[in-house]
């Protein structure tokens, strides 16, 4: 454990990643991605309306928490640095999804209220949704007065923005049930590409829900290179998705991917015994 390691190296960084922590009454609990998006509140949020609660599509506790745990950790070492003293970086599933909830935490903590399902609606913006149109759906992301506007004179909805009831986002809050009525009456004569392009054009923020094939095949994805093909050494190319950071000075090398079962074992047992000689 960390306080017999310290003892060795006093500038050491050990960071334990569990469910719930180092203390607190659940500290002995296992820490399950789906228990902790439960318990943290994340699933109460999640789903459509007055439907059974929803997890993340993915473990998205365990992901952030990772990231969460990278961030303590370049900070502890950078204060090793600085005074030679090391630390104990105390990382829990538990507490990063409540950090997580962004947002959602203030609506409750201002309001005493706990936010609900919604689906894929926005609790304080709208429109900012998943809308039909004739041959499927898209997203609509309008966060402003200025794009609302813009968005209702691309498809023929010029009455709304001078209507008290729409003209500003909290009266569109307000009256969401009444503006996606009329919406979807709207959309349902423009196709799903011609709209986005539409769209694009008039600087209304809109995207396709793509699928995770559609979203490989994405000229964007295309661009920044976050497939890889990587060749094994034995004849195969394995696919893989690149990290994303993209460092101008330092760029990340791909050179070969994830090992096969002791394939390094040889070269790594070499390496030990040069250096303890």
């Amino acid at each position: 454990d960390y306080d017999s390691l310290r003892k060795i190296n006093p500038r050491l960084v050990y960071c334990s990643i569990t469910g719930f922590g180092q203390d607190g009454p659940y500290a002995p609990r296992a820490g399950y991605d789906f228990i902790i998006q439960a318990m943290a509140g994340m699933m109460s949020i999640t789903g459509e309306a007055g439907r059974e609660p929803q997890k993340a599509g993915v473990a998205i506790s365990d992901i952030f928490t990772g990231l969460y745990s990278v961030i303590a950790i370049q900070a502890a070492l950078r204060h090793a640095e600085q005074t030679g003293d090391g630390q104990h970086v105390d990382m829990a599933l538990f507490d990063t999804q409540i950090s997580a909830l962004g947002n959602q935490n203030l609506n409750y903590l201002v309001s005493g209220q706990s936010p609900v399902q919604m689906g894929n609606a926005h609790m304080n913006i709208a429109p900012y949704e998943v809308v039909p149109v004739r041959d499927g759906h898209i997203i609509l992301a309008v966060g402003n007065d200025g794009q609302f506007a813009k968005f209702c004179a691309a498809v023929g909805l010029d009455d709304l923005p001078a209507n008290p009831d729409f003209a500003t986002n909290p009266a569109r809050v307000a009256n969401r049930v009444k503006l996606r009525e009329r919406m979807i009456e709207a959309l349902k004569i423009f196709d799903r590409d011609p709209l986005l392009a539409k769209l694009e054009a008039a600087s209304v923020p809109a995207s396709p829900i793509n699928t995770i094939g559609q979203m490989f095949a994405d000229p964007q994805t295309i661009a920044r290179g976050m497939r890889l093909d990587l060749d094994d050494g034995h004849g195969n190319l394995l696919p893989s998705v690149r990290a994303p950071m993209v460092m101008s000075g330092t760029p990340l090398v791909y050179e070969r991917p994830s090992p096969r079962l002791g394939e390094h074992t040889q070269e790594i047992l070499a390496e030990l015994e040069k250096s303890g000689q």
